[in-house]
């Protein structure tokens, strides 16, 4: 659990860097999401997820049978990579 802890901690941390500098260079604000295979019920880990959902709004959680549809918004939409705007 404090793995999973630190790690969306640092997920936090880089969503907020990334909403900064969308702001600074008037873009708009992007989506996360957070990949998870379902919890069993009742687990600690379900415990946890939970708590983060309802405390912290800006992470989304999405289960696997859910990347398809991501895949294909972000292939058809349009976007422009990260690492193009660096440059």
């Amino acid at each position: 659990m404090p793995s999973l802890t630190n790690s969306l901690n640092s997920f936090e941390v880089l969503i907020n860097s990334l909403n900064q500098f969308s702001e600074t260079n008037h873009f708009p604000k992007g989506t996360y999401y957070i990949l998870n295979s379902i919890p069993q019920s009742g687990s600690e880990q379900e415990k946890l997820l939970n708590k983060i959902h309802q405390n912290k709004s800006q992470l989304k959680l999405i289960s696997e049978d859910e990347i398809d549809k991501i895949t294909e918004k972000i292939h058809f939409g349009n976007y422009t990579k990260f690492s193009s705007i660096l440059k």
